[in-house]
This record gives C-alpha cells, sequence and structure tokens, in this order.
C-alpha cells in the first residue's frame, strides 16, 4: 500500500509539475512591455510590425504610463507616438521598459529589462552615422576606392560595437553580424545605381571587382528576411532587377505583372508570400491587367489571410475593368462656376486627372497635361480634372488653376478623399488618369499619364 501511495503521490507531482511547466511555456509567448511618457502628445502609443502593419494600440494612463501583454512573433517592431518613432526588438519570454519624455525625443529615450541591452545597442547603432556621409550627391560622388574605404570602416565599427555588448544573446549577436553585412553589400548596390540618378551619368558602370559576389547569394533565407532590413532590400532588389527582365524578355511594360511574376518564382514560400501581399495591396488598384495580376497572385500565394484581403480588393476592382459602366459623380463645383455632373459630358471621350494642389507629381504632369490638350482640341474628347483638395483649400485650388493656367473642365471633389467617385474608382494614390468613351463605358481606369507616350498611341487608336 505505502508503494501504491508513493507511486501516486509521484504521478500527482508530475502532473503538477506539467501544469506549471505549461504555464511556464504559456508565459514564454508574451511579451511584458511597460513604460512611461512624460508630455505625452497623445492617449496612446501604436506598434507597428516590419510590413509596417499596426499591431497593437496601447493606451496611456493620465500619467502617461502603460503596461502591456503582448503576443507577437521574435523581430523588429516600431514604436509610434504621434510623429516620433523607434525601432524595437521583442522577444517573446522577456519584459520591455522604456521610457522617453515627448519634448526630446531623441535624447532621452532609454530602455531598460530583459530586452533593455538589445534594444539600447539598437538605438546606439541607429543614433551614428558611422563616418559615413549623408549627403547623397557627395556620397555618391565619392570614386570607388574611396566609397569601398569609407563602408568597410564603416562596417569594421559597427562590428566592435557589436562585439563590446554584454546581456546579449549569442543567438541575436550572430543575426546582427550578418544584418551588418548585409548593409554593406546593400550599400555597394546603391552605389551602382544612384550615381546614374543624383550625376546624371545613365552610362556609369563600375568596376568588375568592385561588388560582393552575388552570384551565390542566398536570397531564401526567411530567417535573415524577418530580421534583417538590408537583407530584405537586397531581395527586392534581387526580384525587381528580375521583374524587369522578364518584361524586355516579354516586350511588354507591364511592369506590375512582370515583378509579381518573378516575385512567384521564389523557393521560400515564406518569402513569396510576404513580397506577393506587399505588392499586391497596392499594386493590383494600379496594374492594367487586374484579371491577369490576380491570378497570378492567387495561384502563388499561400497565406489565406492574404489571399482573403487581396480577393476582397479583386473584387472591388471588377467593375472598374473596360467595358463596364463607369462610376459617376454628381453636382461638382465647376472653376468657372456652377455645377458639373459626369453625365453632362456623354457624347464624348472623358479623360480625367485626378490631383491635388499639394500633390507634387500632379504638378509635374500639368504641363503635359497641356500639351495633349493642345493637341487634341477640336477632337471627341473632353479634358477634365478632378481636386481632392479639402474645401477649405478651395481658394488655393482656385489661385492654383489661374497660375498655371490649366485648361480643360476643372472641377473639385464634394467630401476630398473621401468623395464616393474617389472611393469607387479606389483611388489610393494620385494623379490617377482615367479614360472613358462616349458611351460613359470604362476604357481604362488606370490610363497612361499626359508624359507617357503610350498615351497618343492609346487616343490615337481610338481614332477619335
Amino acid at each position: 500500500m505505502k508503494i501504491l501511495y508513493k507511486i501516486k503521490t509521484l504521478l500527482v507531482l508530475t502532473l503538477m509539475l506539467s501544469s506549471l511547466l505549461g504555464i511556464a511555456q504559456k508565459k514564454n509567448d508574451f511579451i511584458v512591455f511597460s513604460g512611461v511618457i512624460n508630455n505625452k502628445i497623445e492617449d496612446q502609443i501604436k506598434i507597428y510590425d516590419f510590413q509596417n502593419q499596426l499591431v497593437s494600440e496601447i493606451k496611456l494612463s493620465p500619467e502617461g504610463k502603460f503596461t502591456e501583454t503582448l503576443k507577437l512573433k521574435e523581430g523588429f517592431y516600431t514604436l509610434q507616438h504621434e510623429d516620433f518613432s523607434a525601432k524595437l526588438f521583442l522577444e517573446p519570454g522577456s519584459n520591455l521598459n522604456t521610457s522617453f519624455d515627448a519634448k526630446d525625443f531623441k535624447k532621452s529615450l532609454k530602455f531598460s529589462g530583459q530586452g533593455g541591452p538589445v534594444n539600447s545597442y539598437i538605438q546606439k547603432k541607429a543614433s551614428k552615422n558611422w563616418g559615413v556621409t549623408e549627403d547623397m550627391k557627395i556620397r555618391y560622388a565619392l570614386s570607388e576606392t574611396d566609397f569601398k574605404r569609407m563602408m568597410t570602416k564603416a562596417k569594421a565599427s559597427k562590428d566592435s560595437l557589436l562585439l563590446s555588448q554584454v546581456n546579449i544573446s549569442e543567438n541575436f549577436k550572430n543575426k546582427e553580424k550578418r544584418n551588418i553585412n548585409y548593409e554593406y553589400i546593400l550599400e555597394m548596390i546603391k552605389y551602382e545605381s544612384d550615381p546614374a540618378h543624383y550625376e546624371k551619368n545613365p552610362d556609369f558602370k563600375i568596376s568588375a571587382d568592385f561588388m560582393p559576389d552575388l552570384k551565390t547569394f542566398d536570397y531564401d533565407n526567411s530567417e535573415d528576411f524577418y530580421y534583417s532590413n538590408a537583407y530584405k532590400n537586397i531581395v527586392l532588389g534581387h526580384y525587381r532587377k528580375l521583374g524587369k527582365e522578364i518584361a524586355e524578355r516579354d516586350k511588354h511594360d507591364n511592369y506590375y505583372l512582370s515583378y509579381i511574376t518573378a516575385v512567384s518564382s521564389s523557393k521560400n514560400q515564406d518569402i513569396k508570400n510576404i513580397l506577393l501581399y506587399d505588392h499586391a495591396r497596392n499594386a493590383i488598384a494600379y496594374t492594367s491587367d487586374v484579371q491577369e495580376y490576380y491570378k497570378i497572385f492567387i495561384n502563388s500565394s499561400t497565406d489565406q489571410t492574404n489571399n482573403k484581403a487581396i480577393s476582397e480588393i479583386y473584387q472591388k476592382l471588377l467593375p472598374l475593368t473596360k467595358g463596364n459602366v463607369s462610376p459617376k459623380f454628381v453636382g461638382y463645383d465647376s472653376y468657372s462656376g456652377g455645377k458639373v455632373s459626369l453625365d453632362d459630358l456623354k457624347g464624348k471621350y472623358i479623360y480625367i486627372d485626378v490631383w491635388a494642389t499639394w500633390c507634387g507629381p500632379c504638378k509635374v504632369e500639368i504641363p503635359h497635361l497641356g500639351k495633349i490638350e493642345e493637341e487634341y482640341r477640336g477632337k471627341n474628347i473632353q479634358f477634365l480634372s478632378i481636386s481632392i483638395d479639402k474645401r477649405a483649400d478651395i481658394e488655393k485650388w482656385k489661385k492654383m488653376i489661374a497660375e498655371k493656367k490649366m485648361g480643360g473642365i476643372q472641377v473639385i471633389a464634394d467630401d476630398a478623399w473621401n468623395s464616393k467617385f474617389i472611393q469607387d474608382y479606389f483611388i489610393k494614390g494620385i494623379p490617377r488618369f482615367i479614360l472613358i468613351d462616349p458611351q460613359g463605358n470604362i476604357i481604362s481606369s488606370n490610363a497612361p499619364r499626359p508624359s507617357e507616350a503610350k498615351l497618343r498611341d492609346l487616343l490615337n487608336g481610338l481614332n477619335i
């Protein structure tokens, strides 16, 4: 009986220990994040993941204090308070405390707790320029030898800082050492491409031995992709280059399709899913062939959450494909006086420019639009510009029209970005150009810009 009792007792203790271990394991899934913000500007802080997706909104007490238990994957996040932001490394099973004064964010930012040493290191690393010239024109005007010397010295200094850190895990140090190397490689890649932009030298070519050897570079390392922003940018650059090669091979100018085709060739499904989604959530609304774009996306992505989100956007975009009746607007205020509705312009082709006075790229297109209007004067086409400026800025809108001598029909939307016509066309960025036929049907919901030669090809093909 005593033996049986001991066995039962041992069994109970084992079960209790297993339960406690289970609780401990469960706790290790969480990060305890706390802190205080002096002179807070708003009553919350926000946490964004490395895809810039909001993952947590943390309420602040009247004194600016907070404590939150977060269930997040290990990796880099961004803490944001009003216009202030800081990079965070969060690790399940740890605690992290932060404090700062919103009146002097950079100098007052401090970290403590288990996650303190890592985040203090990240802050210290980010606060230095490592002897790298910050002026881009000066940086890329350096000779290959001087540029490489500068970046090699910066890499060595970063390695030295990392080596000096204590209370930081070897796992983190190993990943960070690889990250520092990726940062170096990325700068070498930028040197090759950026001088053409800054020095207006499109024939710029680097020496054969300048670049690190990328022939054996591993573009399918998901651990480094999640950890290192530099590695992610190298991978992005790889697929952008491959996308351009596909477009040249297939002799078409639909870069959105060629890029997503390039990404779909990735051997790492996690990386593929992220790149597909990051591109599709914006680009699918701008591609000239939304059905083919969606087909490539949905056949390549295995992330069901992402697939659902993109499918919802796709369903909204289908009514905007060629041949469908255009969404309409009614009674927009006209610069010349009175009201204008889209139906008022039926009987002519309508080329619509969606713009705003605060939009730099929109203003670049204004003189090109003027030339197009002059070329097609007297043809069966009407040029219509819709401003999405706020109603409070209506005088600013009128002033710019007068100063820029803008032609065509000029109207201002009734509720800026929130105007139903803007929402119906799923417009997320401007300038945006739309072409509608005389019957009010869509020819293109993403028509070429006035500065693009293919706009003339499109218009001439309609025998306007």
